[in-house]
């Protein structure tokens, strides 16, 4: 493990859905971030319609279920975005 604060910038692409506590995940990005420092999450969106080709995209998050992450996470909504397939929370 990294000790606290060491990076300025954290980034996670397409990881949350594969992670078995996404909740602790959010928390160690956090842990090892440094204060006023850049979070880039995004990762992509449970869809029925992508899930008939890709088993992925049946197992990733719901639109309410990554809302309800930030807000356990104490991570603000304001920065989040979300596509048909995707989402996004940059701060």
């Amino acid at each position: 493990p990294y000790p606290d604060d060491s990076f300025d910038v954290v980034v996670s692409t397409n990881v949350l859905h594969h992670v078995a506590d996404p909740l602790a995940m959010l928390h160690e990005l956090e842990r090892v971030l440094v204060p006023q420092g850049m979070l880039y999450i995004a990762d992509i969106r449970r869809s029925w319609l992508a899930g008939l080709f890709d088993k992925a995209f049946r197992e990733a998050m719901s639109y309410d279920e990554v809302l309800r992450l930030l807000y356990a996470a104490k991570l603000p909504r304001e920065p989040f975005t979300s596509g048909f397939l995707w989402w996004r929370f940059e701060r």
